[in-house]
């Protein structure tokens, strides 16, 4: 059994389109304050993307856990 998590943060631009990033091996215990000051700094530093990020909209974490199953003969 494996199991991972992938942090997924959106942002709004300056016309309101949506910006998102996902992040793969995030912790699955980070906290909203970390995460909160991690996309403070993206909107910060803006200028390394295309689509400049210039609001906080959402963030999330999703855990999976994946079961490989033995079916060969």
């Amino acid at each position: 059994m494996v199991t991972t998590s992938k942090l997924n943060l959106e942002f709004r631009d300056a016309n309101g389109n949506a910006v998102k990033f996902s992040y793969n091996y995030a912790k699955s215990d980070i906290s909203s304050s970390a995460v909160k000051s991690l996309m403070q700094g993206m909107i910060t530093n803006g200028d390394a993307f295309t689509n400049v990020p210039a609001s906080i909209y959402s963030a999330d974490i999703v855990t999976t856990t994946t079961t490989e199953l033995d079916v060969e003969e």
